[in-house]
Formats: structure tokens, sequence, C-alpha cells
């Protein structure tokens, strides 16, 4: 799975599924999300080249924050919600998500100037 990949799997969750966070006994959307982000972010911060990742995920005001990895190669510092990170590439990919939806949506056209 690609980093790219991996983003829209984690936006599509987000987008589509609910979270019941804070509730004492999880839901089973909420069991399967979690379970797949964290086997998801595990392999992810296992390859060689990648350091530290962190998700978030914001489903009907309710925010879930995952970590994994760490903050520098040979240190084991746990990113946190306030890590900031450079992003990179990854702003196309999301920014190419948000205007899909717009496009869906009809609040733009596919030939309009943006």
């Amino acid at each position: 799975m690609t980093i790219n990949q991996f983003i829209i799997a984690i936006c599509f969750l987000a987008l589509t599924a609910p979270l019941a966070v804070g509730q004492a006994n999880l839901s089973p959307t909420k069991a399967r999300i979690d379970s797949t982000i964290q086997q998801q972010g595990t392999a992810f911060v296992q390859e060689k080249s990648r350091v530290g990742l962190s998700i978030g995920v914001v489903r009907n005001g309710q925010m879930q924050f995952y970590n994994f990895g760490t903050m520098e190669k040979g240190k084991s510092l746990l990113p946190t919600q306030n890590t900031i990170y450079e992003i990179g590439s990854i702003s196309k990919t999301v920014g190419s998500l948000l205007l899909a939806k717009a496009v869906v949506e009809k609040r733009v056209q596919l030939d309009d100037d943006i």
C-alpha cells in the first residue's frame, strides 16, 4: 500500500464511518476503524524509510488521534496530536479529494478556473 492509498483509505473511513469516541462500549464500526488504523499505521512505520505517523479522524465533531513510530530516527519519542509534519506531496492528494468532492456536490464544474 502506498502512502497515497493509505491516506485515501483513512479519508474514506473518516468520511463514511461513524465514531463512538468516548463511549465505554466500542461499537463494531469504531472497533473496525481502530483495528484498521492500528494495523495499517504499524505496517507503515515498519518500513525502514519511515519514521513516524499521526492520524487524526474527525467525525460529527469528535476527534480521535492515532500515533505511530517515533519523531526522530534513533529516538523513542512517540509523536502526538500536536506533532508538526512537513506535508509535501500529500497536500496534492488531499486537495484533489476535496476538489473531487466539490465537483460531486456540484459546487464547482470540471472546467472552472480555480
